[in-house]
């Protein structure tokens, strides 16, 4: 019986370390935590910012966090975030990108949606479902970046239009590559009326990304 919480306990979403109760990573993958913000301008008034570049290993934990929905994973990206948010304009609340509803029903669960709430709620903020994808299109990753482009134009429309008017809006996804989704979730929510859009994400990519000491 003595072995029994070993056999149940969690992983560690970075490296596969088994966690001590209550954790949401190992203590070896805390420390690297916290010290960068990686930046990048998606548009002239839009810009993302994440705890992680997109490579290596954390490109491999959100493979396993898209197919698992790990809470832990969720929880220590959404911790991640919301220390960030400390170096920015506050948001007044929280979204994520959406889903298309047979897609979510398929997978059982919309990844971004996981680390959203998470962030919002370490973060005291409020979550609220903004935006709603209104048709399924093909997957960005297999297209090249002018077709990434075309690919996401008209997919997204803005929903529960009086919490937007007005406020200072932060989206979450897990990844930013070329950017294009989140820009236009963005272009979306402002033309809902939304103050300004601060885009988050676990893990960011590209060559105009900038890494800034914390």
């Amino acid at each position: 019986m003595r072995h029994i919480p070993f056999v149940f306990a969690g992983k560690c979403p970075y490296c596969g370390d088994v966690l001590e109760e209550g954790e949401n990573e190992c203590s070896v993958c805390r420390l690297q935590f916290y010290k960068f913000r990686y930046r990048r301008k998606l548009s002239d008034d839009i810009e993302c910012i994440a705890p992680f570049r997109y490579d290596g290993s954390i490109s491999d934990a959100i493979v396993r966090f898209k197919k698992s929905g790990c809470r832990q994973f969720a929880e220590s990206c959404g911790e991640q975030i919301s220390h960030l948010l400390n170096y920015a304009i506050p948001p007044d609340i929280v979204t994520c990108v959406p889903m298309y509803w047979l897609d979510k029903w398929t997978r059982g669960f919309n990844h971004a949606e996981k680390i959203a709430r998470c962030t919002a709620r370490i973060h005291k903020l409020p979550y609220a479902a903004l935006l709603r994808k209104k048709r399924h299109n093909q997957t960005q990753h297999k297209l090249n970046a002018e077709q990434r482009k075309q690919n996401i134009l008209g997919v997204f429309e803005a929903v529960n239009l009086p919490q937007i008017e007005g406020k200072r809006v932060l989206i979450v996804d897990d990844v930013c590559t070329t950017g294009f989704t989140l820009e236009e979730c963005g272009k979306m929510l402002r033309l809902a009326g939304a103050e300004s859009i601060l885009c988050a994400v676990a893990a960011l990519g590209g060559r105009r990304m900038v890494p800034e000491v914390l």
